[in-house]
């Protein structure tokens, strides 16, 4: 599944980019961590993200790409998936296909525009979700599912 909600400012990345944090700034010393609650995903700063993802970029990277690697599991009476892992700047992110329901895991591509996407191929669409705060390196079908579902590519 991928992440859902609205983002602002937080604490620095890897590459000393304003990263974004759910309407708010990351004290120093804290971290980005993006969660889920009821379906809905919550971003909250803490000193380390346990059991969540921890947030270090945001499709924004001075060098390489903002590389989304997440393992997902089932929450019982939840739609979405419990994700943990990483979002990062990485030298090299190549996009999987997404695993069908919660239990697999997967690399995203994050992207600010189609560009983002060159040199990954099957995966050359910049698109998300309606209410997304990331857009993701896509395929064809996944682009046209993200179209269907009234979402929006770049």
């Amino acid at each position: 599944m991928i992440l859902a909600a609205t983002l602002a400012a937080c604490g620095p990345s890897a590459t000393n980019e304003q990263v974004s944090c759910g309407g708010h700034s990351c004290p120093s010393g804290t971290v980005c961590c993006l969660g889920f609650s009821s379906d809905t995903a919550v971003f909250t700063c803490a000193e380390s993200c346990t059991g969540q993802v921890t947030v270090l970029c945001d499709g924004h990277c001075a060098d390489g790409y903002c590389c989304d690697q997440h393992t997902d599991q089932p929450v019982p009476g939840q739609l979405s998936c419990q994700q943990t892992g990483t979002i990062s700047c990485a030298s090299e992110c190549k996009s999987s296909q997404p695993s069908s329901g919660c239990g697999g895991s997967g690399t995203n591509r994050l992207c600010a525009s189609a560009l983002d996407c060159a040199g990954q191929t099957g995966f050359a669409n910049c698109c998300s979700y309606p209410g997304e705060p990331f857009y993701y390196c896509v395929g064809d079908d996944t682009r046209a599912s993200f179209i269907n579902f009234a979402g929006s590519c770049k």
